[in-house]
Order: C-alpha cells, then structure tokens, then sequence
C-alpha cells in the first residue's frame, strides 16, 4: 500500500496525528521537488543569487534602493517609522490580531487561538471541527496570523535599515511554520483564500530578502520546497468553492508560475489559469462590475487579488484576457462611485478584513485610494482620479516612482462624471450632490440576494441605506464582529434591524439556517426608476406583502424616504406590525424632545433632524446595540425604531434635514 494511502486512511478515518516517518515522507518528497526545478540540492544557494524565482519585477529594485529611500523620507515618513516599530512588535513575537494581543515567549505556536489561549489540534485538516458549537473558537483568529502578511512587514525593515535581525527573524519564522504544518495537517490547509495570502505573503517577502546571503544559506532551500508544495495543494483544491476562494486561488497559483518559472508545473499552467479567472470572474461579477457575493469586502480583496496578476503577468509581458481586465476595470470603476465622502468603501455585507496583499501598515482598510490609483494608471482611465484621492505607499509598493509621476501627469476628468450612478444589474445605486468632503452621500442595494445556493456572506440590508450629510456619517451598517462564535451572535450582525430599512411581521429578508448558509424563503427585490436625486424600488416578502420604498435628494442637507407597505392581496384585512429600524452613528447622539415627533441626531460638527409622518398610533423607541466597523471589533451606537400595527396599505415618511434648515 502506498505511504500516500496509508496518509489519508489515517487522517480522514482516524483524524489521529500524523506518525512521523508519513509526515516526514508526505512534507518533504525531495525527489519530486528537484526534479520539477531541474536542479541538484548544492546549485540552489548559486541559483538564488543568480535570479531564480527573479520575475516578480517588483519596482523596489536593490540597485535604486537609495534612491527609493529618499523619495519615501520626503512623502511616506509615517509609514516607514510605523514599519519599523511594528518590525520590532514582531521580532518580539507579539501581534495585533483583531484587537487581541497575542504574545509569544519563545518559538511561536501557529496553532494558537488568541482568544481561548489553547492550541487547535494537528489532525487531518478536514477532520478539524471549526463551525460546530464543539469548536475551539473563531478559527479567523489563528487563521489571521498563518496568512504571515507580517513577513512583509519585516522584509520592509530590512530594506529601509539593512539589518540582518530582521532576515534571521524572517528564516526562523518560516522554518518554523514549515515544522509545524505538515503539508495537510493542521488548520492552516483548509481555507484557500488563506493559502493564496500566504503563498503571495511569501513572494512578495521573498524579493525584499533575495539579495541577502543569509536567507540565501539558511532559509532559501526549505522557503522554496514550501512555497511549491503549498501552491501544489492550492493547485489540487482550487474548485472547491466557487467564490472568492476560488478568484484568490487562481490568481495566488498564477502569479507562482510567473515568478518562479523554474516550477515548470505552475508556469506552464499560467495561460490555462487566465482562462480559468475569466470563466469564473464571468460567472462571479455582474455586467456593471458588482460581484455577486454583495459584499465591499470581498470584492475589494477580490480586486486586490486581480491587481496583483495584473501588474505581474504585464511586468513579465504575458497575454493577459481581455475579458478579465474588462471586468477587473469595470469592478475599479463600480468602487469609484461607491466612494463615501471621507473616500472610504461603505460597509455592505460580510467583512472579514482580507486583503489580496497588505503592503503598507497605515493605510485604512477601508479606504479604496490605492485601488483607484492604480485603477487610473494601468487602465489609463481619468475618470478614476477622483477628487482628494492620493497616492498612497500602497501605491509605491506595487507601482514605484515612475508611475508616481504618471499619477500626477493624469488630469481629472469633470466633464461627463456623474455624481449618482446606478449599477442596476447588481443592484447598487448612489446617489450624491457632489464629489466633495462635505458632500451628501446615499447608498442602497436592491437586485439579487446573494450569489450560489447559500447566499453565505449576504445580509437582510435589501433597501437598506447608508447616508452621508455635508460630510458626515448619519445612518451606517452592522457590519460583522465575528463569524465562528454561535449562530446567534452571527445573526445579530446579519437581520433586519442591524440595517436601515423596514421589517413587516417579525419576518426576516431570508431564513439564516447556518454561519453561512441563508438558502430558503428570500425576499425578491428590484428597483422601478433611478435618477441624479431619485431613487424607487421593491421589495417583496416571503408572504407576499411589498414594500415600495422611494428615496429623495430634495436639497443639500434635506433627504426624504418614503416607504408604502401593501398586499396585492386584496382579501388581506388583518393587522401586521410594520418596524422601520434606523442605525445611528456612533459618533453621534440622539435627543428626543419631550412633545415633539422630531428626533435630533447630533455631535459638536452637526445637527440632523429626523422628522417622521407616520401614523399617529406609532411609537418610537431609542434602543442600544452594536456594530463591528471591521472584524472582531464593536462599537455601541443608538438605534431609532419606530413601531406600527396597521391594516394595509400604509405609508410612513421620513425626512433627515440638516438643522440649519428649517425643521418644524
């Protein structure tokens, strides 16, 4: 019986850990890995340092390093020292991991959970439980650390210092991580989107340290033999899931087979991967660039992910589709619009915080300016250089100073740039009164639910809102605080009233049977008519009561929403109890006057009047509840609900108007 069997018996059916001599024989295969490389062990060291694996041309090259330096100092000095002394955190084996501080002595445990301060057991990694109410914990937590975006971190330091303490700290840190994941065993083989950041975490990691003679004798054989095998298993399970997974994936193993075209397997996959990312990008992606998950946060790793192949594959002058760069252009351009006032991506669905690459330790995660920038540049498309958009060190990472200078050569186009913009096959609409920082902002989402069977990264925020007045935050969203916790706390983030939108009967938009899994019974939705200050569309409900909802820019700092709420069932004459459920920003106050129906939102910059027409047998109650601005993070904030029992049809108004204005 073959080693590899007696592997899998044991993992799959025993899930016991793995006896030594089979992971031993299943980690290295040397015999394989030498003869895919065409080289013997003892011409690797000359290999290195004689441009192997040298076609990621990264525009930080070692002979303008000076140069670079300099040109950093003068625009990007928060970012260097920043880099620095979390090169420092991280030579002390302490790390930030979703606001949890975890800390180690001596050799770092990659099992580790941060929150429980146990360890995941070494298992067959399909046999390890992570979603049952018998798990350890959020598995994100550990799974956080193990995507190794760190090791950047420290090949940064090293590049601006030179200091060999942080390529010693680098080669022991991969030795590690290689002893303590045999290939398939553990948690650290289960989510591909996981692997793809580690494998890219690695090559981009790899080119700050190649010119290091150090890496090059004691970490560059066993950094190679990994970073082939992992991309090897990606390789094997890349179909598994048909989302971003899958988009990650590709792209990870992609940009493999063009850095090191010495792994003849990857490369010569490198066009069949192209064809395999437009195929899929074309099943994800909505004809106006939306992707289909409804989520800001997996499609900007998404867009990360494509960025990265893009810039890569045309650096090494390799045919990229026309497909995939027009869909990757319009998914940039769809983010354009989406822009908030304070340049940021609006919270819309799942957040899990993932990054294609993290290049720079200052830069918001939610912010979309290095995106857009190199949007502008490699699509040459002017539209993309909005106002007060930078270039950020992101940019200079990925891009270098020759395009630095390209991006101050682009002039902004005004003419023709709308300021609202509807993606109506995807099911977005903006609408704004102009590009500025004080600007009125509105977004909402009507169209299709989710993408494939589960919908699993989708929330119940159909024609929900998120809006901005002069500038200012005023109704946000839930946004997620953790996914593997229990399916309560997950829905928290995920039902109606974490959004800013109506509820009818106590029914939710779709049943949320699983963490990921919101299959059965969902709300159809679609919009009726959009203009510049103008926006009507439908939902209706799993009984079959529609709620027509029209949103109006009447003025700059005067918004109106109409909801009517009505059954196209004529024989309907019961009572239903409508709830109309607005989330209020956390930096901002609610007061109540005694006597009056308006409610005032405020803080020391503005003050907003919320003034409803409504029934008069309505109440309005101000609750306390959370969201997560990004992921294992919460933020209290007040929630305005206002309750009604009625006979349809009815109709309820609400007006946000900016206090200087008149507001009786």
């Amino acid at each position: 019986m073959k080693k590899s069997l007696i592997y899998f018996i044991e993992c799959y059916f025993l899930g016991t850990r793995i006896p030594l001599r089979i992971r031993n024989t299943f980690r290295t295969r040397d015999k394989i890995f030498y003869k895919e490389v065409n080289l013997q062990p003892n011409q690797l060291d000359a290999r290195v340092s004689s441009g192997f694996g040298n076609h990621g041309n990264f525009p930080f090259e070692y002979e303008k390093r000076i140069d670079y330096i300099k040109f950093w100092e003068k625009r990007y000095s928060d970012d260097i020292r920043f880099t620095l002394e979390r090169a420092e955190e991280i030579m002390n084996h302490k790390f930030t991991i979703f606001e949890q501080i975890l800390e180690f002595k001596e050799e770092i445990d990659w099992h580790k959970d941060p929150l429980t301060g146990k360890s995941w057991s070494q298992r067959f990694y399909r046999k390890i439980d992570y979603s049952s109410r018998r798990k350890l914990s959020d598995i994100k937590y550990s799974w956080e650390l193990n995507k190794h975006l760190h090791f950047v971190t420290l090949g940064k330091a090293y590049y601006y210092t030179k200091d060999n303490r942080y390529v010693e700290e680098f080669v022991k840190q991969v030795s590690s991580w290689i002893k303590q994941n045999p290939l398939e065993v553990g948690i650290n083989w289960m989510g591909n989107i996981q692997i793809a950041q580690r494998i890219i975490s690695w090559i981009i990691s790899y080119h700050l340290f190649r010119d290091s003679s150090y890496f090059q004798i004691r970490g560059f054989e066993d950094f190679l033999k990994s970073i082939y095998y992992q991309t090897k298993i990606l390789f094997n399970k890349r179909h598994i899931s048909n989302n971003n997974h899958r988009i990650a994936a590709i792209c990870a193993i992609v940009i493999v087979g063009i850095v090191f075209p010495e792994f003849k397997m990857f490369s010569r996959w490198v066009n069949q991967g192209f064809k395999e990312l437009k195929e899929t990008l074309k099943e994800q992606v909505f004809e106006d660039g939306v992707h289909k998950e409804q989520t800001t946060s997996y499609q900007k790793a998404v867009i990360e992910f494509l960025l990265l192949t893009y810039l890569i594959a045309e650096r090494n002058k390799i045919d990229i589709p026309g497909d995939v760069v027009k869909i990757l252009h319009k998914m940039v351009n769809h983010f354009s619009y989406l822009l908030t006032p304070d340049n940021k991506i609006p919270i819309v669905g799942d957040n899990s915080n993932e990054r294609g690459y993290m290049l720079s330790e200052t830069v918001d995660f939610w912010s979309a300016e290095t995106i857009l920038c190199t949007g502008a540049i490699i699509f040459d498309d002017p539209y993309l250089k909005k106002k007060d958009i930078h270039y950020t060190a992101e940019n200079f990472w990925l891009l270098g100073i020759e395009e630095y200078r390209k991006w101050h050569g682009i002039l902004p186009l005004r003419d023709g740039l709308k300021e609202s913009k509807d993606f109506g096959v995807g099911g977005h609409f903006v609408i704004r009164n102009n590009w500025g920082k004080k600007a009125d902002y509105l977004f909402t989402r009507c169209g299709e639910f989710g993408f494939n069977e589960t919908c699993a990264h989708s929330h119940c925020d159909l024609l929900s809102i998120i809006l901005y007045i002069a500038g200012q935050p005023i109704l946000v969203d839930s946004g997620v605080f953790r996914y593997n916790t229990s399916l309560e706390e997950r829905n928290y983030y995920r039902r109606i009233n974490a959004h800013n939108t109506v509820q009818i009967d106590s029914e939710e938009q779709c049943d949320m049977k699983g963490m990921f899994n919101c299959t059965s019974k969902i709300s159809k939705a679609g919009y009726q008519e959009f203009q510049d200050n103008y926006f009507k569309g439908y939902l209706r409900t799993k009984s079959g009561i529609k709620h027509i909802r029209e949103i109006s820019l009447i003025d700059r700092g005067h918004w109106a929403v109409l909801d009517t709420i009505e059954n196209e069932t004529s024989s309907d004459n019961g009572i239903h109890t409508i709830k109309w459920f607005f989330n209020i920003s956390p930096y901002l106050k609610v007061i109540a006057e005694r006597g009056k129906k308006t409610l005032h939102i405020r803080n020391d910059d503005i003050d907003i009047c919320l003034k409803p027409s409504i029934d008069t047998n309505a109440y309005c109650e101000i609750q306390q509840r959370y969201i997560s601005p990004t992921y294992g993070k919460k933020e209290k904030i007040s929630m305005v609900c206002f309750s009604l029992k009625s006979k349809l049809p009815t109709n309820a108004k609400f007006e946000f108007i900016q206090s200087e204005r008149l507001c009786l």
